[in-house]
């Protein structure tokens, strides 16, 4: 079946073919329609409705997704320093290429998810001495 018959036939829940001798009457129930997405996507649906998501990751989506992870990470260890969710801190941050992106395009995002007043770029030599005095 050609994309054309295949909607009318969601559409209408019956497709009448015609055939040489006679017509060929097709009911929804007796097939199964299986959508097959093109390369970087994905597509689902339920019924009449259709999603189909594109799976390509720009810059500032992997960005997105490194200061949430970040974040994540943050609240993680305000828990388990049993700080108060009012606590305001100074957040030090041993930086890597893809956490600077992430710093550079979500910095409100962080400081506001974290309440952090301040984010301070600390190499990974004088994070480990700060943690160990504390």
């Amino acid at each position: 079946m050609n994309k054309e018959n295949i909607a009318k036939l969601v559409k209408e829940e019956v497709l009448i073919l015609p055939n040489e001798a006679e017509h060929i009457s097709i009911a929804l129930g007796d097939v199964r329609i299986k959508i097959i997405p093109k390369d970087g996507y994905s597509v689902s649906s339920d019924g009449r409705i259709k999603i189909a998501l594109d799976l390509k990751l720009d810059d500032n989506l992997v960005a997105e997704g490194n200061a949430r992870e970040l974040v994540n990470k943050i609240q993680n260890l305000r828990k388990s320093a049993d700080l108060q969710v009012t606590d305001r801190i100074v957040l030090g941050i041993s930086s890597n290429v893809e956490t600077e992106k992430a710093l550079a395009k979500f910095n409100d995002y962080i400081k506001s998810e974290t309440l952090a007043e301040e984010i301070v770029d600390i190499d990974g030599s004088n994070l480990r001495h700060s943690q160990e005095s504390t």
